[in-house]
């Protein structure tokens, strides 16, 4: 048998902190406030404009991402409140198995276009196009494994992901996944100690060399105990968890980004902006009430209240099917 210690001690050399992350930065409203200072009631979340965002997105010429696997990693104590509220990890699921069929994945596809909004294309690069879909999602929670740490480097983040793989799906690490890292609330993440998890961020994307492969990797926290204002939009939930419902919206952030932009050198503006960066904290006009908390879009047999999207002429949009913007 190999001692733990070895075991600890290679998958600490395996993995440095990754040399670049694409952060999702905390809540406008909220840059100069406390962290956990409450969201205002009543009014509905902002809408933003409906022009197009500049400086325009543009193809750099990296890779995009075909039908990739989605992975979620529930790291922590999901188990016990407020996480697992009216089963804060099936909310996640069921938002995760939804994503590939809804209106708001398809903004990264092409549009068709008619006589007020000319058609623009898919995100592409080369031979390859974006589909809007997924071809499978995977959930497992790996409590605090391989770490008992509630302070996490981006470096422990990507040996998460290899343990996840090691022990979980067998050795076989997919270069065609995401990989995302979810913590629980309580928990928080470090960016080679310069910027933080509800001070500086709500979630980032980055990649890593496995196997010889490229994966691609994210981390989204649950800011329900720390930063409900600088990381969530409301304080309420359309599914009665606030702080997963403020969550998903942050994953929806990290897995158009990463599919768009996986090795950081592909779809991004001229100041670095990706495509969820340029509709960050815009929710669009399709707002509704649900369950006493606003919701934008309605995705399987949920309502989720999602940051819009910006598809290639650089708007933003709820919607890549009726141009809901």
């Amino acid at each position: 048998m190999v001692p733990s210690f070895f075991v600890a001690l290679c998958l600490a050399l395996a993995i440095a902190n990754p040399p670049q992350i694409k952060v999702h930065t905390i809540a406008p409203s909220n840059r100069d406030h406390q962290a956990s200072e409450a969201a205002p009631a009543g009014a509905s979340p902002t809408v933003g404009g409906a022009s197009q965002m500049l400086p325009p997105i543009l193809s750099h010429g990296g890779p995009v991402m075909v039908n990739p696997s989605i992975h979620l990693i529930f790291y922590g104590a999901w188990n016990v409140a407020p996480d697992n509220v009216n089963d804060g990890k099936q909310i996640i699921t069921d938002f995760a198995n939804g994503l590939g069929a809804s209106g708001w994945a398809k903004i990264a596809t092409a549009f068709p276009g008619d006589s007020a909004t000319p058609a623009f294309p898919a995100y592409t690069s080369g031979s390859s196009t974006v589909t809007g879909t997924y071809a499978n999602v995977y959930s497992t929670d790996i409590g605090f494994s391989p770490t008992t740490s509630t302070k996490l480097g981006s470096g422990d983040v990507a040996r998460i992901v290899q343990w996840y793989v090691q022990n979980k799906r067998n050795n076989v690490y997919d270069s065609n996944a995401i990989y995302a890292v979810i913590t629980s609330s309580g928990v928080t993440q470090v960016d080679s100690g310069k910027n933080a998890f509800c001070s500086a961020y709500c979630g980032w994307h980055s990649y890593t060399i496995l196997n010889n492969q490229n994966i691609k990797y994210a981390w989204v926290g649950n800011p329900a105990a720390l930063c409900p204002r600088s990381c969530g939009a409301q304080t309420v939930g359309p599914n009665g968890n606030a702080g997963v419902d403020a969550l998903v919206s942050v994953l929806a952030h990290e897995l158009t980004e990463t599919t768009t932009d996986p090795l950081l050198n592909a779809w991004y503006d001229r100041n670095g902006a990706e495509n969820g960066d340029k509709c960050a904290w815009t929710f669009g006009a399709a707002q509704f009430l649900s369950n006493g908390a606003w919701a934008n879009v309605h995705i399987g047999t949920r309502s989720f209240l999602i940051q819009r999207n910006l598809a290639t002429n650089s708007k933003c949009y709820v919607d890549g099917t009726s141009l809901q913007q």
